[in-house]
């Protein structure tokens, strides 16, 4: 599977991304935010009030957000779910039938709460200026992505 075939967004090719990838690094990145023996990814506020976010958690965030963005009714983003009338950070479902990452992942869609409502990142969202294209390929394109996950993307 890979981003360059024009299938990978449809099954069988898009179910195996989400079983075979997809899925196992959400459950692997919950257990380790779960588990306190293990360094935070948002570090705590400095004097200031300011919250620093550490590069490991910037990641992880870019990768849920990416994930969310191609399972936007299984696996809702956070803003998604709270616009569609779930609440930030709830589990409950939205009015719009998805279902929201933090029903299944609640520490994961704590840290994408966290890191995007950092001053800094929050404004840079509010501003428009992140881009929905996460790759140049074209059967990543914003469009191509939706149709996909309108067509396909179910429990």
């Amino acid at each position: 599977m890979s981003a360059s075939s024009p299938t990978w967004l449809v099954p069988p090719e898009r179910t195996s991304l989400k079983d075979d990838v997809v899925l196992p690094f959400l459950r692997g990145l919950e257990h380790q935010l779960q588990d306190p023996s293990l360094p935070l990814l948002v570090a705590s506020a400095d004097p200031r009030g300011r919250v620093h976010v550490r590069a490991a958690g910037c990641a992880a965030v870019t990768t849920v957000s990416m994930i969310t963005t191609l399972f936007p009714l299984s696996l809702a983003h956070p803003a998604r779910t709270a616009a569609a009338g779930g609440g930030l950070g709830s589990a409950k479902p939205p009015q719009d039938g998805s279902t929201p990452l933090a029903a299944r992942f609640p520490a994961c869609a704590r840290l994408v709460e966290a890191v995007e409502g950092t001053p800094g990142v929050a404004e840079w969202l509010e501003s428009g200026e992140r881009k929905e294209r996460w790759s140049l390929w074209p059967s990543y394109a914003p469009d191509e992505v939706r149709r996909q996950a309108e067509q396909w993307d179910r429990e």
